[in-house]
């Protein structure tokens, strides 16, 4: 019997998958679709270099299996928002 390799398509897969008209998954900052009356620009994006508490980044290396982590997390919460299109 052979193991499914559906995880791993998945993830050589996400550096390409569009997170909105500007982002794709692989971006540092991910620009995200949306406009609100007074909202800048900036509301609307995430910047995964933030600065930690022991002088590192978010984007170094060792931080590599959180930021996935948090992406796959936040990704979710998108694609399971009542608002969102249903998938079957």
């Amino acid at each position: 019997m052979q193991a499914s390799t559906a995880p791993d398509l998945a993830v050589s897969a996400r550096p390409a998958l569009r997170i909105s008209a500007r982002s794709v998954w692989s971006d540092q900052v991910w620009h995200l679709d949306g406009h609100r009356p007074g909202a800048n620009r900036s509301d609307f994006s995430l910047d995964w270099g933030f600065a930690l508490a022991d002088d590192s980044r978010f984007s170094d290396p060792q931080w590599a299996d959180w930021r996935e982590a948090a992406k796959l997390f936040l990704w979710s919460l998108k694609l399971t928002h009542p608002r969102s299109p249903q998938r079957s």
